[in-house]
Formats: structure tokens, sequence, C-alpha cells
């Protein structure tokens, strides 16, 4: 029986939040109505409560599975009882200049479009288009939080295809949080030879667990020296910058062998400008790209490595809350911490 009144976490302020009772979200016409079973704490979502400058009173998650409770009866590709995982709650209009090029996460429709409320609530409704272009039903087997993956997988699926990068290849990941282990795990299985880059040697050891061929200390003062070591001269052939600022891009820059690729996936810690030599970056032939989010195509890729456990991403699950204690889980997450599920 679905509730007239569900419980959903609002971010009211920086690192303040508060549980409220509202409405059912209703139905929109040719969408559903879902149950909420899970929903990955995300790296863009503790930033958001840590540090928003906004009063507007807001539910955050996006990384959502569930369960189809209501459904319109014109849509016959689901059903009542299906479970699903919501890929993205940004859908691009798949016909503009900016989906026609293979640049979804630039169309305007997509910037606009967003679920509310989100995931840190026990039921959301989405639209014919998210059902279309977003949801992916969950394969038997396959666990609600780990099907939560699919957005953050897809977003580094998506990167590592636009790097080109190849079997053999020599590859630096810099960040080892959640994001850079996923990449881990993606390239070890590809057969890319991995070497982490971290400050934490937690993390660092974790990433080594899960495949990476070296791992580095990025404060040991011999990063450059010790990767050019490792590429006998080369340097390597892709950087993914899951971390950013002025050092890390300068330390990249030095350690990609000429023809290389870099790919910015974070935005800049604190520096919103960085500097760059572009003489050598134009004699270099260095290739920059960024990537920061992921296509249908992806989210269909993830869910096939996600359900062979290829990528085990449960593995990188390291905690559970709730809606009442999700501002204490934020307030207290360390380096130890990669992905919390929330259970609304």
């Amino acid at each position: 029986m679905i509730p007239e009144k569900i419980k959903a976490a609002f971010l009211v302020g920086q690192m303040d939040m508060e549980v409220r009772t509202i409405p059912v979200p209703e139905m929109p016409p040719g969408g559903a109505l879902i149950k909420v079973h899970s929903t990955g704490l995300c790296g863009s979502d503790i930033n958001r409560i840590r540090y928003t400058t906004s009063d507007e009173a807001r539910v955050l998650g996006h990384e959502m599975t569930g369960e189809i409770v209501m459904i319109d009866p014109n849509v016959t590709d689901y059903k009542v009882g299906d479970h699903v995982a919501v890929g993205h709650v940004h859908i691009p209009c798949m016909h503009c200049d900016y989906c026609r090029h293979g640049s979804p996460a630039m169309c305007r429709q997509f910037k606009e479009v967003r679920v509310d409320p989100g995931g840190y609530a026990e039921y959301v409704a989405l639209t014919h288009d998210h059902l279309a272009h977003s949801v992916i039903k969950i394969p038997e087997g396959v666990s609600d939080a780990a099907a939560t993956f699919i957005d953050p997988l897809g977003c580094c699926l998506r990167a590592v295809y636009k790097s080109k990068v190849r079997p053999f290849d020599k590859v630096v990941v810099v960040g080892n949080g959640i994001m850079g282990q996923l990449f881990v795990m993606l390239l070890n299985q590809m057969q890319v030879e991995v070497i982490a880059v971290d400050i934490s040697e937690y993390r660092l050891q974790k990433a080594k667990g899960f495949g990476a061929a070296h791992i580095l200390k990025s404060d040991n003062g011999k990063l450059e020296e010790e990767i050019l070591k490792i590429t006998e001269g080369k340097g390597v052939d892709t950087v993914f910058l899951t971390f950013l600022n002025q050092a890390s891009l300068d330390n990249a820059l030095a350690y990609v062998r000429d023809g290389g690729n870099l790919c910015v996936f974070a935005p800049p810690v604190h520096e919103l400008e960085l500097k760059m030599d572009y003489f050598s970056f134009f004699r270099r032939e260095l290739h920059m790209f960024s990537s920061y989010s992921s296509h249908i195509d992806e989210i269909i890729d993830t869910m096939q490595w996600i359900t062979s456990k290829k990528v085990d991403v449960e593995k990188l699950i390291t905690g559970t809350s709730d809606l009442d204690n999700l501002l204490d889980t934020v307030k207290n997450l360390t380096e130890e911490d990669f992905k919390i599920i929330v259970n609304p």
C-alpha cells in the first residue's frame, strides 16, 4: 500500500539537514512511482552538504535503486514490482546538437531536469523520459546496493572510453577515493598497467588490492622520477585526474608521455584557475579532455560489468545509513570510507 506521507532528508544549510514528512510524490503522466531501497552517498552530495551556500531546502540523492510501485498503464517496458536502478536524474533531449554529437551532458535539458525529491526520500517519481533514457532493470542476483554504482561506475567507463586506453597501456590514477578505486578496478580488468597515486597509504593499499600494479605516495618528492623509472623514461600513456589542483596538474604534465592523454575527472580544489605551459603542451601534442558524466550506453555496459562481478563494487561499500542519521554519517566520514549506502 502506498502511503500518503513519506520521510525525506532535506539539506537546509551548510552541514544542516532536517528529516521532514512530506506528501508522497505525484506520479507524472507516462512515468512511475518508485519505492527507494538504496541510494549511494555521492561525493558531490557530500560536498553540497559540507559547503552549500544556498538556503533553498532540497532533497539530494541521485544514485538510486528501488521498486516500481505505480506506473502509467501506457508504459509497456516496465511493470509494478520491477526492481530498477536510475542511471541519471538528468535527462538529455536526445535530438539537439549536443546530443547528436555525443555530448548529452551538455544538453540544455540535461542540465535543467532533475528528480525532486531525490533519493534521500522513501519514494521518488520518475518521468517518461527517465524511464526511456535513464532507468535500467536490475538483473536477478544483483543487489540494490550494488546497482547504485551504475552512475559512478558509468562515469568512469565513459572517461575510459574517451581516453581510448588499450591493453598493456601504462596509466596513472591520481586520487584513490571511491572514483579512483573504480578506475583501478575497471582498468585492471582491461589489462591496463595501473599506477595509483594518493597521499593516503590506506587508500593506496586498497588500490593495490584492487589491481594497481604500482602504488606511489604523491607527497614523496620523487613522483616524476619513480613514474619515469616504471615507464623506462617514456612516461605514462594516460593520466586520470580524480583530484585536481595546481600540484597534481604540474605532476601529471611532467610524467605523461609525449602524445599522451590527460583526463580531467574532477573540478579543481580551491583554485579555480590553473596555470600550464601551453607552448610545451602544443609541441608535445598532448590530449587533454574532461569527463564528468555518462550516457545510457555506458549505463547499459556498466550493469554488465556489475552483474558479471568483473568489477566487484560491493567491496567498496564501507557503511550504511538511514535518513535520520545521514548528517551524522557525513560528519564522521574518514579516509577509510569509500561508499556509504543510504537505505530510506
